[in-house]
């Protein structure tokens, strides 16, 4: 009997120190994530991925409903490509690209979570992230459908040691929640593609310059956005102006050139040739408000603008 009192001593004292290292998070304005982008669509008549990289920063501190909160801003920090190299499909992934996402985060040291706030108004909020967890607890997160915490683990990451949560999260398979940092998946941001795969894999973090996980021979810092909002992917003999919904076409070689609008999922809202050396056009007012992408080219080559309609 004494060997089992021993042991049960053993793993209570474990399960006791793994509990007392809690590390918060402890958000500033010194935080940053970089993370790999991955989306997959195998539902939209011509299957792709997209793939980039998005940097996530604490921008500032914002007071809502008197509670205090983290704004955390999350844009494209590298250039997205499809895996179809078709102007469409690269519609397709542009759409889907991080443009200065803007999300609330609270952290609440003595529960040790990170909530997300959801509705300004209510003040109700998400739970986004439990560091308390324990074996055979549900996650609930953006990683999958509650998986399950398989393990606890005590991990060194670039010098410190952390608590780490770990569960299998469906297709993408180790789930991680590491304490200070995050967790490997859709961390600040969320999303998922098909299969509930999740969009965004933690790449590195760092705080106060400090590369706290990740490669530390790599920068991991606030990058320069990447512009996704104006894409010229070709350049051409003529000029594309675009303004009150109107757009103007300067071609002074009098190529012939085709004239396509497309919502935000590739369909073709506007389909037209020209070869005048000049030409304009006022898009219908019978077409919604909203964001659009208009496409002006031929064999040659095409220039695209991201437009708005009012």
């Amino acid at each position: 009997m004494k060997p089992k009192f021993l042991l049960i001593v053993f793993l209570f004292l474990s399960l006791k120190s793994f509990s007392q290292n809690y590390i918060p998070m402890n958000l500033d304005t010194s935080c940053y994530w970089v993370n790999d982008f991955h989306y997959y669509d195998g539902f939209s008549g011509s299957p792709f991925s997209c793939t980039g990289e998005t940097t996530s920063y604490v921008e500032k501190d914002s007071l809502i409903n008197n509670t205090n909160y983290k704004k955390v801003i999350t844009y494209s920090s590298s250039d997205f490509t499809s895996s179809i190299n078709t102007i469409q499909m690269k519609f397709q992934c542009y759409s889907k690209a991080p443009k200065n996402i803007s999300i609330f985060l609270r952290e609440d040291t003595i529960q040790k979570k990170i909530f997300y706030l959801v509705d300004f108004l209510s003040g109700q909020e998400l739970e986004l992230l439990d560091f308390g967890l324990n074996i055979g607890d549900s996650v609930h997160s953006t990683a999958s459908m509650s998986p399950i915490v398989d393990s606890l683990s005590i991990v060194n990451f670039n010098g410190i040691n952390r608590n780490v949560i770990f569960s299998t999260a469906g297709i993408v398979g180790l789930y991680s929640i590491i304490e200070g940092v995050g967790a490997s998946y859709n961390f600040p941001l969320g999303g998922y593609g098909e299969w509930l795969m999740p969009i965004f894999a933690l790449k590195c973090y760092s705080k106060g310059g400090q590369i706290l996980y990740g490669d530390t021979s790599q920068p991991c810092l606030k990058r320069p956005a990447i512009a996704v909002s104006t894409k010229d992917v070709f350049k051409n003999n003529f000029t594309l102006t675009y303004s009150n919904n109107s757009f103007q076409i300067n071609n002074p070689n009098n190529e012939k050139l085709n004239i396509v609008l497309l919502d935000l999922t590739g369909n073709k809202i506007i389909s037209e040739t020209t070869n005048s050396i000049y030409y304009q056009s006022k898009i219908a007012n019978s077409i919604s408000t909203g964001i659009y992408f208009l496409q002006v080219g031929n064999e040659k080559g095409r220039v695209v603008k991201k437009i708005i309609v009012e």
